[in-house]
């Protein structure tokens, strides 16, 4: 009897740590695909941009301000953001992306080759 309901029990806390496995796999899948997607800073809605950390909407707006008067050229241009210094430049370096812009595929194709 004693052993019956040991097999029982055993297998009650295998199903449990198959099914805490899964969330756990689950969890580090979406945190992988998460930091895997970059927010490109020419095309970005404020609301993307205020996922980033240390990004609110006065933040988001400066950005998107800037690239109206000109397009980001490198991620390091953040810094003429008011509010975002090299510390928060860093933080942010492995989620931002400057994207293609027709600015700087014009000026691409007529340079001489």
């Amino acid at each position: 009897m004693m052993k019956r309901i040991w097999n029982e029990g055993t297998r009650g806390i295998g199903r449990i740590v198959a099914v805490v496995a899964l969330g756990l796999a689950l969890s580090a899948g979406a945190l992988a695909a998460r930091a895997e997607s970059r927010v490109d800073l020419n095309a970005a809605t404020i609301e993307e941009l205020t996922s980033l950390p240390g990004i609110g909407p006065a933040k988001a707006r400066a950005i998107v301000d800037r690239r109206e008067e000109a397009p980001f050229e490198s991620t390091d241009e953040l810094t003429e953001v008011p509010g975002i210094g090299s510390a928060l430049l860093e933080k942010l370096r492995d989620r931002v992306e400057v994207g293609e812009t027709e600015d700087r595929q014009a000026r691409r194709s007529k340079r001489p080759r």
